[in-house]
């Protein structure tokens, strides 16, 4: 179990804008049954993630972004503008590239591998993911190799099949849901602690 993950600008609306792209290494993954064999620990940092890439791309909002909130008040909670990037911290990152089909300044990509906890999450809902064929990294035969920021960290597996997931708003409350389903209280003191909700 173990993740890459990057910030990117592949916007077709915009230049600017910065996603996060999600990578999870091909013996998280079984394909088939798609289920993503990932941890409490993993779900918590891609929801760091999350946030911080909220507030790269609207720093005076963040998570307080209308879209952004109304998913984390489904949950049940509501976000807060005190919320700072938390990556650096957390030991998430690894390394900077420019990244994406627009350029502009390098943005950070990283790794986490933390297995303590295990989760067995159902990626079938999803709506932005793909498969990506390690050899190649190709998607959707654009000619990009989605997975070359990677390429020479020690852990990278260059075989097998990686899981792409472009997480949007929404993916937040069935990640938070599976963190609430194995521990609710653990998980209740994440988000008021890491990610700076209060309950509603």
């Amino acid at each position: 179990m173990a993740f890459y993950w990057k910030f990117t600008r592949s916007g077709k609306f915009s230049r600017s804008y910065i996603s996060l792209i999600v990578d999870a290494t091909p013996d998280s993954i079984n394909p088939e049954r798609r289920i993503w064999h990932t941890s409490f620990e993993e779900i918590g940092m891609c929801l760091i993630l999350l946030h911080d890439v909220e507030v790269n791309n609207v720093s005076s909002l963040g998570p307080t972004k209308p879209a952004f909130r109304d998913v984390v008040r489904r949950i049940g909670y509501e976000p807060s503008s005190e919320y700072r990037e938390t990556r650096i911290k957390m030991g998430l990152v690894k390394g900077q590239s420019v990244m994406g089909r627009h350029g502009g300044s390098v943005l950070d990509w990283g790794y986490y591998n933390d297995k303590t906890t295990p989760i067995d999450v159902d990626i079938a809902d999803f709506q932005v993911s793909a498969f990506i064929n390690a050899e190649g990294g190709k998607l959707w035969n654009d000619g990009e190799d989605k997975l070359s920021c990677f390429r020479h960290h020690p852990d990278f597996v260059a075989t097998g099949i990686y899981y792409d997931l472009m997480p949007k708003h929404n993916v937040m409350e069935p990640l938070a849901n599976y963190l609430l389903r194995k521990d609710a209280n653990r998980a209740n003191r994440f988000f008021k602690n890491f990610l700076k909700w209060t309950k509603l």
